[in-house]
């Protein structure tokens, strides 16, 4: 057998078990990561492997050395090593593809702007309620090529994918697949909103007769070659395939035959786009032909994610919330539209090269305080002033929320919905809010 040559480029949670995966006597395999840290731990672990390499760079001669790139959900295609690599004909795939080509398993991939954390996890929670065997791999944490030759083929993995992890698939083919929602995010790094939903759209690139997609019903299916029937859409309309809601009542349709699956009291989640999260599940689930008594009793136990409009602290006078997940200006919107009692808002993170007017335009009269912080904290003052709303701004997410606590009304909310991601100060989201909750314990305790 011919000896094949790996380039594995980021070598972070993807990155290495993409490396565990592939690993052999035979072939070689040349690894990279920016981060100085992670080369010097590969170095630690590979370096009695007479076939592995770290690369303190990559240089051109390599790139038309090897004959397949990895690259981690952190490596744009347009990075210059990934360009000059596809000009001169070299494999470039994702960990995802990757993880899928050594797959036996049923996939159900679900991606979208917002919401693919709680829904794959909710339909987790759903199959497993009715005794399937099911894990959860992707975006959500766990890379499906750290699961491709580990887990039983009866096991159903539920992925949760993203758009720069579909940067670079090729032949990947869920067996059921969706898009919750897509609305602006991401523009940094695919240049364009056009790019960004195309890149989306590649989730259904690779057809076949028996797939099965969820839609949203604001979006269109971008591949002609997939029949109506195929398509079930999910949302506040009633549908002929698909799931809606009618007079308090989720249902689910199968050519205009309809079933009741569960009553919107049984749904603790707050907000329509939650509501949007739980009738994707259950249309994943109806393709499993699961009862509803499972997907009811998984539903009302269902805790929310973490950092996603999460309850985290309570005074006698006031609620804190967490919504650090909102990393984008629909995510916010759709947080903020989820309360009725009103609002104190932080806003604020490193740019995603978007603009905030869609926060502004509508804004609801229950927002009654804003506070903007970090690198975005100037850019979202000057909008606001558009709108004749006041913002004050702050340096950091420290001194925004002490002056928040100090200046909430009785019964206001305090929301960090940052519609910006963390990474002007904090290495992650979840690291912003766990930072949140430590500076309100220490306004009030």
């Amino acid at each position: 057998m011919n000896q094949k040559r790996y380039l594995i480029y980021g070598l972070s949670k993807s990155g290495e078990s993409a490396f565990n995966l592939i690993l052999n006597k035979k072939d070689n395999f040349y690894l990279y990561d920016d981060n100085k840290e992670k080369r010097k731990f590969f170095y630690e672990k590979t370096q009695n492997l007479h076939n592995v390499f770290l690369l303190n760079k990559i240089e051109k001669a390599i790139v038309n050395y090897v004959d397949t790139i990895i690259i981690s959900p952190g490596v744009s295609i347009y990075n210059p090593i990934i360009e000059y690599a596809k000009k001169r004909n070299v494999e470039v795939i994702s960990e995802l593809e990757l993880g899928y080509k050594y797959c036996k398993n049923k996939i159900i991939a679900i991606t979208g702007t917002n919401g693919k954390t709680t829904t794959v996890s909710l339909l987790y929670d759903i199959f497993k309620c009715a005794g399937f065997k099911v894990e959860k791999v992707g975006n959500i944490g766990c890379p499906i090529s750290s699961v491709a030759k580990n887990v039983s083929r009866k096991t159903i993995l539920i992925c949760e994918v993203s758009s720069f992890q579909l940067e670079a698939i090729k032949n990947f083919k869920p067996n059921f697949s969706g898009i919750l929602n897509i609305t602006l995010d991401h523009i940094d790094r695919h240049k364009s909103f056009e790019n960004y939903k195309k890149t989306k759209y590649k989730i259904f690139n690779n057809y076949n007769k028996k797939l099965k997609i969820v839609l949203n019903q604001n979006i269109k299916c971008s591949n002609k070659n997939i029949k109506n029937n195929q398509i079930f859409k999910f949302g506040f309309k009633q549908c002929k395939n698909g799931c809606y809601i009618e007079d308090e009542k989720v249902i689910f349709s199968v050519n205009n035959k309809r079933e009741v699956v569960c009553c919107l009291s049984d749904i603790p989640l707050k907000g329509n786009h939650n509501l949007e999260n739980v009738m994707a599940c259950i249309c994943f689930a109806k393709f499993f032909k699961i009862k509803n008594k499972f997907i009811i009793k998984a539903i009302k136990n269902f805790k929310n994610i973490a950092h996603r409009i999460e309850k985290v602290y309570q005074t006698s006078k006031n609620i804190f919330y967490d919504d650090s997940k909102a990393t984008n200006i629909d995510a916010t919107i759709k947080a903020i539209n989820s309360f009725n009692e009103d609002i104190f808002l932080i806003l604020g993170g490193s740019s995603k090269g978007y603009k905030y007017d869609n926060i502004f335009k509508n804004l609801p009269e229950n927002v009654k305080n804003i506070v903007a912080c970090g690198q975005t904290s100037y850019e979202i003052f000057a909008t606001a002033k558009k709108y004749n709303i006041q913002v004050n701004t702050f340096k950091n997410l420290k001194e925004a929320t002490i002056y928040a606590c100090k200046n909430l009304s009785v019964g206001q909310s305090l929301l960090l919905s940052p519609a910006s991601a963390s990474f002007d100060e904090f290495k992650n989201y979840k690291e912003r809010g766990e930072k949140f909750l430590s500076y309100i314990k220490e306004f009030y305790e």
